[in-house]
């Protein structure tokens, strides 16, 4: 498929049809370098992409992260602020520092030495004379980029004029973040490593249900859900249960007490979401993990994983002991995913188109926002036009409806 014709709208009318007859995104949207840099243009160049927790940052902690190619630090400076920066020195542009995180009292280049305030600010720069140091004042602090957090959840933006997180994230802060009290919660592990596989397909396996009995028979088990589709970049399921779902089936009256102060559907179940593009979050009654998949090139994708328990949960004589069984199912349960992922990306560089089923519904959802950024406005009114039906995901007219399912994560 060459590199226009593949943008014909004319080729994706199918993922707009109903369940039963509308057929997947075609195999080269996971394998073609031409779709991929389309993405990285429109689908995530303007979005907002999580970091880290705020309750990881304690005054002078930084947290160094790659996303889409950019090497960035975020750091909370000795006045409270949270700040997010390009990790490259304005001397030569060397990295201030490889490290994922740490604590400093300034930003020290490791090449000639020059030294950066917490708030980015050049305090020292070996070798520049005080009048060149004035002449070019401007060009010497660090180069800032948007951040923001909501509910103890960092978030950093790389567009000139973004949209504000809040009205990214739509009600996902009301319906899900607030009633979970994810501001309680604390990061106990994360890791980041890379997978020779498609961005989506990583996406799409944490919210289809029809590979849980074939991938996560001990892992998971049975877990009915509602589907959700909320107002603005996300959407998700709920597992109505009084029982965690981050433990294996039958250890799961084992887990920890539910976390202080949830309230409405936090206390009643386990919310799995995808905040797009890639961010995959669980909340659940007593603790909270994620999965972020950002992609590296069409057939590799950067993954971060965090576990987290809520604060007074890690005060817990007996929390050693009970986190290891939740660490047990969570790194089985990412293992396995991971596996048959980079498996699936081996069967896409061939020339085929699937069918959703009922099970994937969500996954449905999830390609037809993707397609809406990618192919435009005006082309989405084409298909709307072929299929008779409205496809159009405004952010501020979200829905909801019902569907029994299973989820993972």
């Amino acid at each position: 498929m060459d590199s226009t014709s593949m943008f014909d709208p004319e080729l994706y009318t199918g993922v707009f049809k109903d369940i039963g007859e509308a057929t997947t995104l075609p195999a080269w949207c996971y394998s073609s370098q031409y779709w991929f840099n389309r993405e990285k243009e429109r689908v995530f160049d303007g979005a907002w992409h999580f970091v880290c927790l705020e309750s990881s940052l304690h005054n002078g902690q930084f947290v160094r992260r790659d996303l889409l190619g950019n090497n960035i630090l975020v750091v909370r400076d000795h006045d409270g602020e949270v700040r997010a920066f390009y990790n490259s020195c304005r001397h030569r542009g060397a990295p201030l520092t490889d490290q994922d995180t740490g604590r400093v009292k300034a930003l020290v280049c490791p090449y000639h030495k020059w030294v950066y305030a917490l708030n980015g600010k050049l305090i020292k720069a070996n070798g520049l004379s005080s009048e060149s140091r004035m002449k070019n004042a401007c060009h010497l602090d660090l180069l800032e980029m948007t951040v923001d957090v909501v509910c103890n959840l960092v978030f950093v933006n790389f567009s000139d004029h973004p949209l504000s997180l809040r009205e990214f994230l739509g009600d996902y802060i009301n319906a899900v973040a607030m009633p979970h009290r994810i501001d309680r919660m604390r990061c106990i592990h994360s890791r980041s490593y890379t997978l020779e596989s498609n961005w989506k397909l990583y996406v799409e396996v944490d919210m289809e249900t029809l590979h849980t009995p074939c991938i996560h028979s001990h892992s998971i088990g049975k877990q009915p859900v509602e589907i959700l589709e909320g107002i603005g970049e996300w959407v998700g399921v709920f597992n109505r249960s009084p029982h965690t779902p981050a433990l294996k089936p039958g250890l799961r009256t084992r887990g920890f007490p539910h976390t202080q102060g949830i309230y409405g559907e936090g206390k009643n179940g386990t919310h799995f979401c995808v905040i797009l593009p890639g961010f995959f979050i669980v909340t659940a009654q007593d603790c909270m993990w994620w999965i972020q998949k950002t992609p590296v090139s069409e057939n590799l994708v950067a993954v971060n994983v965090g576990y987290c328990f809520p604060e007074e949960t890690l005060q817990r004589e007996d929390f050693d002991l009970v986190a290891s069984l939740y660490r047990e199912r969570w790194d089985q349960v990412v293992e396995e995913d991971d596996w048959i992922t980079e498996y699936q990306q081996k069967g896409l560089n061939n020339k085929v188109t699937g069918l959703y089923t009922e099970q994937e519904r969500v996954v449905q959802m999830l390609d037809q926002r993707i397609l809406h950024k990618v192919l435009g406005p005006d082309l989405i009114n084409m298909i709307e036009a072929d299929t008779g039906s409205s496809i159009s995901h405004d952010p501020d007219a979200g829905t909801r409806e019902t569907q029994l399912s299973s989820c993972e994560g």
